[in-house]
């Protein structure tokens, strides 16, 4: 997210994000965590296949990497994500072109 657009009495307005930003990724997935009021980033093609995790904090407008609990997914991309209740994402399917070794 580079740049945000609101809604507010059928206006809408723009601006740019200024905080530092993740590496551009295709292919990842992204969902709206509503407890924490953040959008959260997996995965994607960033010229490798990629399994960096990020979210996006609506208050402040800033990026961070977030503490995990448990083991990451492995790289993927082509992905689908969910957001489930207690702070949990669901990734389902996706793909790594690259063999692990």
């Amino acid at each position: 997210i580079s740049e945000l657009c609101k809604s507010e009495n059928g206006c809408l307005q723009q601006r740019q994000v200024t905080a530092k930003l993740p590496q551009k990724s295709l292919c990842a997935s992204m969902v709206y965590d509503s407890a924490g009021d953040q959008f959260i980033l997996f995965g994607g093609w960033d010229g490798t296949c990629s399994d960096r995790l990020w979210s996006f904090q609506l208050k402040g407008e800033r990026w961070t990497t977030p503490p995990v609990s448990g083991d990451l997914p492995s790289p993927r991309l082509g992905h689908c994500a969910v957001m489930l209740s207690g702070r949990r994402m669901l990734l389902c399917g996706g793909t790594n072109p690259i063999p692990h070794r």
